[in-house]
């Protein structure tokens, strides 16, 4: 998995969350020679984790690692992408996890998702960095709008 392609699906899936991204940036040789680190910087909404933080903690290693995403047990305890951090600020339950892990499900199946997706991972390989201007203008040339999220919630907040 490249990291250009992990920074894109968390970018792409915080954009179709209608959430916004100063930056991503991938970025080679930093520790190691061969190794290329990546970082994604979305604001927290007033300075918590909101229910669109799982889809978008959850995109960049969808389908890439294994079992990916955790089941309810394992992901209240996973340090990776702070998942046990979003868990339990936003005191899901076995069930809002699930119901929101579905909701990513299917926003990661979408056409225009995976678009922006490629288009970003492309960008990134070549650019290393993409501001969020950038991002917005890439994001409206793909034709793509803000997803619509279910009208109830999955979580008590």
């Amino acid at each position: 998995m490249s990291t250009a392609a992990h920074e894109a699906a968390h970018t792409a899936m915080a954009l179709r969350l209608g959430r916004a991204v100063s930056h991503v940036e991938i970025t080679a040789g930093v520790e190691w020679r061969d190794e290329v680190l990546g970082r994604t910087m979305i604001p927290l909404l007033n300075g918590h984790y909101d229910r669109t933080d799982l889809a978008i903690r959850l995109a960049g290693y969808w389908g890439r690692l294994h079992p990916w995403p955790p089941p309810y047990e394992r992901a209240v305890r996973e340090d990776l992408e702070e998942l046990c951090d979003v868990i339990a600020d936003l005191d899901l339950d076995r069930e809002g996890y699930e119901v929101l892990v579905a909701e990513a499900a299917r926003m990661m199946s979408d056409p225009k998702f995976r678009r922006l997706r490629a288009a970003i991972t492309r960008l990134l390989n070549v650019a290393e960095r993409i501001e969020g201007p950038d991002l917005e203008r890439l994001e409206a040339a793909h034709g793509v709008t803000t997803f619509e999220q279910p009208k109830e919630q999955a979580c008590s907040t």
